[in-house]
């Protein structure tokens, strides 16, 4: 596994929140969010990182409130389909049709 600086590493978890906003911002594309695997860093958090850091969490924590809401709703969506009548088959002759 790579070590990454501090720098690195806050600025890898910038770029992966941006993209996870992308993917809220338009849903039904399909596209998904890989895992999250957290890098290897060299020794603890400096100081003068702290808020940035802190900021990157309060953002992670709002994405991920957004993303369990529209999970929430997608379920309730197809529970709803779900209880929906099923659609009668068509018959096996055109309702137009003519009679000799």
């Amino acid at each position: 596994m790579t070590v990454v600086t501090w720098d690195q590493a806050l600025r890898g978890l910038e770029a992966r929140l941006d993209h996870a906003e992308r993917i809220l911002s338009k849903p039904g594309t399909g596209e998904a969010l890989e895992p999250f695997s957290p890098p290897a860093v060299a020794g603890p958090l400096p100081p003068e990182m702290a808020e940035r850091a802190q900021a990157l969490l309060l953002r992670a924590e709002e994405l991920r409130g957004i993303g369990e809401a529209e999970s929430a709703r997608i379920r309730g969506e197809l529970s709803r389909l779900a209880r929906r009548a099923p659609i009668p088959p068509r018959p096996a002759t055109s309702l137009f049709e003519t009679r000799a």
